[in-house]
């Protein structure tokens, strides 16, 4: 993480992949400290713009947690999360959409609803939502809204 705080991207990411080939090897695919291994190196593509790169990573992260570890587990909501920022800054509005719906589901059943989690997620459900009306409809929101 250090090479990545640092700013030194094309130093960190090799390490993380073999950091992560490494734990796939050694520890199986689904090993918990595997998924964490896959989803670092998901998020250092993900800070450099390579969403086409980090999705896939986090589509496999998120389905294996959720075999392993369950929807509820923080981990595993997490996942969810980081997938549907993916989705968003792609402009997969639906899908970031139906991800942030779940991942608030799920993260107000486990933690309630004063949560950091939970208003986080919500705070990037709105988002798309948002950015998801048309003009027209923006319009009248912001009217509704200022009432």
């Amino acid at each position: 993480m250090l090479y990545w705080n640092q700013g030194k991207h094309d130093v960190a990411e090799p390490l993380y992949i073999s950091c992560l080939e490494a734990s796939q090897r050694v520890l199986g695919d689904e090993h918990p400290d595997t998924l964490g291994a896959m989803n670092n190196l998901a998020g250092l593509l993900q800070s450099q713009g390579k969403y086409e790169l980090a999705e896939p990573l986090l589509i496999n992260c998120l389905e294996a947690r959720r075999n392993v570890l369950g929807d509820e587990h923080a981990d595993t909501i997490t996942s969810m999360n980081n997938l549907a920022i993916v989705y968003q800054v792609q402009g997969k509005l639906a899908d970031a959409e139906e991800m942030f719906a779940q991942c608030v589901e799920v993260a107000r059943k486990v933690y309630g609803d004063d949560h950091p989690q939970v208003a986080h997620s919500t705070g990037g459900l709105a988002a798309v939502r948002r950015h998801s009306l048309t003009p027209v409809a923006l319009s009248a929101a912001n009217a509704d809204s200022a009432v």
